[in-house]
């Protein structure tokens, strides 16, 4: 669907009035370890969320969710804004602790996103 198009709307709510939710979801240890990487995922969350049609809805980035305690918070903040539609972007690995805390806790459809920002990977120079 390109933006001249109308994307129609079920429910009480029309398209003026969306609220969309974005989050990241990391691995806290690895930003020690790794220097740079935080930022850079950073960086990639911010181009995914650019990407969104230009439709006149509310977008509410809740930053990256790398531990639980940031988890229990986004919950609580997500419950006071009220989206429609919540995108959890899979930028890194993980805990179940990071993430599952949202999806089960809030009444919102959520979109897990994992985009690959490379063709593929150079296995020649990688690791853990």
């Amino acid at each position: 669907m390109n933006r001249s198009e109308k994307m129609e709307i079920t429910g009480t709510r029309s398209r003026e009035s969306l609220t969309v939710g974005f989050f990241g979801v990391g691995f806290e240890r690895y930003w020690d370890q790794f220097p740079g990487l935080l930022d850079e995922l950073m960086r990639k969350h911010e181009a995914i969320i650019k990407k969104l049609p230009d439709w006149n809805m509310r977008v509410i980035d809740f930053g990256m969710i790398d531990n639980p305690a940031k988890a229990y918070d986004l919950v609580r903040r997500a419950e006071a804004v009220n989206p429609d539609l919540i995108f959890c972007n899979m930028l890194t690995y993980a805990t179940s602790g990071n993430f599952a805390i949202i999806v089960k806790s809030l009444r919102v459809p959520i979109v897990l996103v994992a985009v690959q920002p490379m063709q593929a990977m150079d296995y020649r120079k990688a690791s853990t």
